[in-house]
This record gives structure tokens, sequence and C-alpha cells, in this order.
């Protein structure tokens, strides 16, 4: 104690004690800053502005929309962000300059994620995939790339594709060797060989999002199964121009736990039975599957096949039946996620039955399923206590007292009225508007 009294005491008074903490300490309480956090750091001082602008503190940047900074302020960071190794760029219109600093500045990037931007040049993806190797998620999510004669690909109406393989841009990811996160949503450039070259230079690949691609041909999507079949675990697809030729293939997938497949409107019986044996399955979305049969779900949901789901959507699945919902419910006891837009066949027979057995339920979507009348509500509180979110949204016939009875047992219960509205507990109205009054009489 004496000592350390008559340290403090040899002291000038107005001494920075903050020089004798080491840079290396500093960054490492730096590490835990914001990118904005950081910024502001680096506005105290000449030591601090060296410290906020160590690359190791700079291993992940997310950029969102042109108003967060100039173009040539964010080049400046990027030329010093060597160690970078995740890369968020979301609705930037300078996206190429700055992908062409990231290919020359950032080697070791792993992550990257250009989304809702104008679509890349076959040269710009060339120079990332030259300089960029060690990338493993690349995510292009409503940006795209055009293949090597830019726009010619841009299919409207049934135009067949006339792309030569070479010139598409699904051969610069050869050299992505540790590809295994490929997001290409809305990437309408991608052909047929487009997707064969996916399977062939991307063995690793584990996720892939091919939604809103459409012409693709079932034997592009036969080869891209018949390659990946033992890595594969997440797919996304729209399923628009395939035949249940395809949808049989799926079943080929024995690692998938995620499938999602929009407009299955040429799904028939075999596709669907295929689909039910990946008994890995924990998330299923099968949109617009028009021509199954009623049968069809309670026998594909039967024998407990896909009892590891926690997520079902069946939107505007017109021949979904109570059958085929209760051999759900009864099948499907790990549900957390239950979607059913516009399965106006469904009553609150099969609702009942969803109550007492998927007990885990955290969200139900019932949008546009008509025939409703609420009594299933009833059993709610006693059987889905996890209960979060409700849409009744275009359910015409509940009436508003059956939803504020569920508000009263829980408050925080989400729910969304036949207009798309949230309703609120009656003793929160109540609140409001006695706080509304007791302002207004301030006021006066």
């Amino acid at each position: 104690m004496n000592r350390t009294y008559s340290l403090k005491a040899n002291l000038p008074s107005k001494m920075d004690y903050t020089v004798f903490i080491p840079e290396e300490i500093w960054i490492k309480i730096a590490s835990h800053l914001s990118q904005q956090e950081l910024c502001s750091l680096s506005l105290v001082s000449r030591r601090f502005l060296r410290i906020s602008r160590d690359p190791i503190l700079w291993q992940t940047i997310k950029l969102l929309g042109d108003a967060i900074s100039e173009t040539e302020t964010v080049v400046s960071l990027l030329e010093r962000c060597s160690l970078l190794s995740e890369l968020s760029i979301v609705c930037r219109d300078d996206v190429i300059q700055l992908l062409h600093t990231v290919a020359q500045s950032c080697k070791k990037l792993k992550i990257l994620r250009v989304q809702r931007c104008p679509p890349l040049n076959y040269t710009d993806l060339e120079l990332l995939s030259t300089n960029c190797t060690e990338i493993e998620c690349l995510n292009l999510d409503s940006t795209g790339c055009l293949n090597l004669n830019a726009d010619a690909h841009w299919m409207e109406g049934c135009t067949p594709c006339t792309c030569p393989p070479s010139g598409s841009f699904t051969n610069l990811l050869a050299n992505f060797n540790k590809l295994s996160f490929l997001d290409l949503f809305h990437c309408r450039n991608l052909n047929n060989r487009g997707l064969e070259q996916i399977a062939e230079f991307c063995p690793k690949l584990t996720y892939i999002n091919i939604d809103e691609v459409q012409y693709l041909s079932d034997e592009s999507v036969k080869y891209f199964i018949s390659r990946l079949k033992n890595t594969l675990k997440h797919f996304v697809i729209d399923g628009e121009t395939l035949t249940d030729e395809s949808f049989v293939s799926f079943g080929d997938l024995k690692a998938l736990i995620d499938l999602r497949i929009s407009f299955c409107d040429n799904m028939e019986s075999k596709g669907f039975l295929a689909i039910s044996e990946l008994s890995n399955l924990e998330w299923l979305k099968l949109r617009r599957a028009g021509n199954l049969l009623p049968q069809d779900f309670t026998l594909a949901f039967s024998d407990h096949k896909l009892k590891n789901l926690l997520h079902l959507d069946l939107s505007e699945c017109a021949t979904l039946s109570d059958d085929g919902l209760i051999s759900i419910s009864k099948n499907c006891p790990r549900l957390g996620h239950l979607i059913l837009c516009w399965c106006w066949e469904l009553t609150d027979r099969s609702l009942c039955c969803v109550v007492e057995n998927c007990r885990l339920l955290m969200e139900v979507n019932l949008c546009g399923v008509v025939r409703l009348t609420g009594d299933f509500l009833e059993d709610i509180p006693s059987k889905m206590i996890g209960l979060q979110s409700l849409n009744l949204e275009q359910v015409p016939n509940i009436d508003v007292h059956q939803i504020l009875d569920l508000l009263e047992w829980n408050p925080r219960l989400y729910i969304k009225d036949y207009y798309g509205e949230q309703v609120y507990p009656i003793n929160c109205l109540e609140n409001l508007l006695l706080s509304s009054n007791a302002s207004h009489l301030e006021d006066i």
C-alpha cells in the first residue's frame, strides 16, 4: 500500500496513464468495439488513430447503402484491411470499384456477400477468383453475375439459352476450391451448363440457393444432384420449369436437412414420396404443389418418416386436406414453425389436432385458410404455451373476441387479424388511451 501511494505521489497530477498501457492491450480492448465505435476511437488522438487502423481490428466489415460513406473513404479503408475475412456489401452502386480494391488488398477473404447491388461483370468475378481464392461463402443474392457475353442470356418467355459454356460465369468458380456456400438467388444469367459446372467445380458445396432462377432443365438438375448428393445439405430452388422427373431425383440427397422449393406446380405423387424419404430433413418448403392428391400428404408424412422437421411450409398446396394435416401433426411432433397460407380446404378439425400434437410450435401462419371458425383457439393456452406468432389474415370467420381471449392469456403474443393488422390486448389499448388523455389535459 505504501509503495503504491509513493508512486502516485511522485507522478504529475495531469499524467496520461493510458500511455503506460501497451498497444497490444489497447488492440485487445478495441477488438470488442463495433465499426462505428472504432471510427469514434480514431478521433481521440493520433495514437488511437493508429490503433484503430490495425488490420486485426478490421476482419469483418458490413456496408449497407451508399449513404453510409463515400466511395473514396471505403476504398481507403479496404486498402488497409489486409486481414479482412468477412465482407458484406448491400445496396451499393459502387460495388464494382469496391470489389476491385478487395481483390488487390484482401487476399484472406473467406466470406463475401454482395446483395441487391448492380450485377457483377464477368471480368469483376474473374479478378476476385484469381486473387481471393480462400473464399468459402459467396452470396450474390439479387446481384448475380453476367456471363462473358453480358446480357445475351437474359431470357424472357421461353427463349432458349444460347450462351456458350466457355462464357458462363460459373467457370470462374473453379478457382474457389474451398467454396461450400453459394447463393445465386434471382441470378437469371445462370444457365443449364452453368448449373452443371457448379456441380463439377464445387465438390465441397453444402448450401446452394437458386430460387427465382428459371428455365433450368430436368437434365441439368439431375446431373447437379448426381454430383453433390453426398455433400449437399441445403437446397433452395425454383421448381416452376421442372417436372416430376427432377423431383424424384431429390430423393437421392440423403444428407439434406433443408429443402425449399418454390412453385412445385408439376410435382406429382412419385416425386413427393421420394422427398418424404429424406429422413434428415429439418426444414421443408413445398410451395404451390397443386397437382398432388389429398392422400399424398397422408402417405408422405406417415410412419414418422419426417419426424425431424422443425419448419414446414406448404403454402398454396390447395389439395392439402384435414386428413393430411392430421397425419402431419401426429408424425412431426418437433415442429416449431408451420406455414399453411391459402390451404383453403383445412378446417378446425385438423387444426385442433395440430394444437394437441405439435406443442412446440412458435409460429403458425394460417393466412387465407378461409374455412376456420376459431374452435382450435380454445386449447392453445393449455397446449401450445410457447406460441409467439399467429397469422389469421384473410380468415373471415374468427371473432375478434376469440383473439382477445388469447391475448389476455399471453399479451405478448403477436396476432394478425383479417386485415393483416396486429391485434393488441384490451388493457394495452386502455393504457394508451389514458396516456393520450393525460397528455392532452397537460397541454390544456
